[in-house]
């Protein structure tokens, strides 16, 4: 059984920057990067051109960048393992992967959420060069090139709204008749010449030599048609990775961590930070700001709970009793004294 100050469960933008921020507060953090997807979502971006201090970098490139900056800090400790149980029933907090168990005071939980992706001939083959789920990331990236979406919700809609102000000619394919996206985003997409809407249909291949280049769409009656298209961003949803939290913290009713103000969760000195609670913005940037509101957040509430040995060996406890707030201070373990305010 490892002990440490902080948990942070999860290596995205958030986790990385939660974990920087506790580290240079004085504690000791252990971070459950994954055994797979090292870095989260952002690995697997090809281009980020809306990261502050890069004008354009790989996605891979700037996870790198995440950890160089991590190793500059002796009390992070990275494992390379995936939670698959937690026990929150009591302080201090325990967490487990397959081989490595570990307590700690406060638990950062920044595991991130999975775009739906659909099943259609050829996907693999052209993720990242043609295919996307993020564009408001990508989006630039596809100036007087036709795309299409695929959606009928909010998501769907404000990506076609965005993608008609770079793109010639924007599809919306649904696949049945039903459109969810709320009737202002509706209005908006009718007035817009270049954006066309088929419904009852869905992508079932997509071609191209090296990138994607058109697509075949298949109707409800079964006939088929190919359209012309560089590229497909996929609007259906996301799932947010919180399976194992499931019977521990209050969710909502699509899975997301329930943040009360900024980053509290359910349980006290529990934090969620990116997309794990986050089902608006869905920005690197964004989960890297929540990130740092979790840490500090984090760092009230051990100021709060834990005694921390100064560098004069004092050690120091302070609590909030009725409205009180109490430190109690033990010098050299000789000597106390209690104060009020």
């Amino acid at each position: 059984m490892q002990k440490t100050d902080v948990i942070i469960i999860g290596s995205g933008p958030a986790g990385c920057t939660a974990a920087i921020y506790a580290a240079r507060n004085n504690y000791n953090v252990i971070m459950f990067t994954g055994e797979i997807k090292k870095g989260g979502q952002l690995i697997n971006t090809e281009i980020v051109e809306n990261y502050l201090g890069y004008k354009s970098i790989g996605g891979y490139e700037l996870v790198q960048k995440f950890f160089e900056h991590i190793n500059e800090y002796p009390n992070i400790k990275l494992i390379d393992e995936t939670v698959i149980k937690v026990n929150f029933n009591t302080l201090p907090y325990n967490v487990k992967t397959v081989n490595t168990e570990v307590e700690a005071h406060s638990i950062i939980i920044a595991t991130g959420a999975r775009a739906r992706l659909p099943t259609f001939y050829n996907f693999d083959k052209f993720w990242n060069k043609g295919i996307s789920t993020c564009a408001t990331c990508d989006g630039p990236l596809y100036k007087n090139k036709i795309v299409c979406v695929i959606g009928g919700g909010d998501h769907a809609f404000e990506s076609s709204l965005l993608l008609s102000r770079y793109c010639p000619k924007v599809y919306v394919i649904i696949r049945n008749q039903r459109v969810r996206a709320q009737k202002l985003f509706q209005s908006k997409v009718a007035k817009k010449s270049n954006i066309t809407i088929i419904k009852d249909a869905k992508v079932v291949e997509v071609f191209g030599k090296t990138y994607l280049e058109n697509i075949k769409v298949q109707f409800k009656n079964k006939e088929k048609q190919i359209l012309p298209c560089q590229g497909i961003f996929v609007a259906i949803g996301h799932i947010p990775e919180t399976e194992i939290f499931k019977s521990h913290l209050e969710l909502d009713k699509e899975g997301y961590i329930i943040t009360k103000g900024t980053t509290n969760t359910s349980k006290e000195g529990i934090f969620a930070a990116g997309d794990v609670s986050d089902k608006r913005y869905r920005q690197a940037i964004t989960a890297a700001g929540m990130g740092c509101q979790a840490a500090m957040n984090a760092n009230n509430f051990l100021n709060g709970i834990q005694p921390k040995e100064n560098k004069e060996g004092i050690f120091k406890l302070k609590f909030n009793l009725l409205g009180k707030i109490i430190e109690f201070s033990v010098h050299n373990g000789n000597e106390g004294e209690i104060n009020l305010s």
